[in-house]
């Protein structure tokens, strides 16, 4: 696999499309409402600047605008780009509090590694939070907030292949709806 973020400028190497149409196919993700509930979808991990997602026609746009902005404009270029070794831990404690009505609290760890059988148990990606259920016959509905806690995503400071995620509200949380409990 590809070790290093690309700078956005040079065109893609055929081995570098090759392993990122690998992983996009092959490969593992994490992050969102069934794993890492205080990152969005495919969230954890590493991220590039994957030029053949781009239509052929925007490339140079892309090109221009992620080469020549600030490290938040090229933030924003990079895509997930997944990997070949994945471990998540989950801990999860449920109170039942009338009826159909339940509600939850949890702790949420997960990483995604390029190298297989890399499991990185530095890159916590940790997240709490809690939620809510709703019982009804097709399962629980689920309202979950997860809150990345600061510090505790990669100890020793990020990689610079992984992006920030956005916040809300200025705050380090992810928000989820799902249907079925996540563990």
């Amino acid at each position: 696999m590809h070790d290093g973020p690309s700078n956005g400028t040079a065109p893609p190497s055929a081995e570098r499309t090759k392993d990122y149409q690998l992983t996009f196919f092959r490969g593992f993700f994490s992050g969102g409402p069934n794993q890492n509930r205080g990152y969005p979808i495919r969230g954890v991990g590493r991220y590039d600047i994957v030029l053949f997602l781009t239509p052929q026609i925007e490339a140079g746009k892309v090109n221009a605008e992620c080469a020549t902005g600030t490290g938040a404009s090229q933030d924003r270029c990079r895509s997930p780009t997944g990997g070949f070794t994945l471990w998540e831990g989950s801990v999860e404690i449920r109170y039942a509090i009338y009826g159909p009505l339940w509600v939850a609290t949890f702790c949420d760890a997960s990483d995604v590694s390029p190298q297989a059988n890399d499991f990185r148990f530095a890159h916590l990606h940790l997240s709490c939070g809690a939620g809510g259920r709703f019982d009804t016959p097709a399962g629980p509905i689920r309202l979950d907030v997860g809150y990345r806690l600061p510090g505790l995503r990669v100890l020793g400071g990020l990689t610079p292949d992984e992006r920030q995620p956005d916040t809300l509200l200025g705050i380090p949380i992810a928000v989820h709806i799902g249907i079925g409990e996540a563990y």
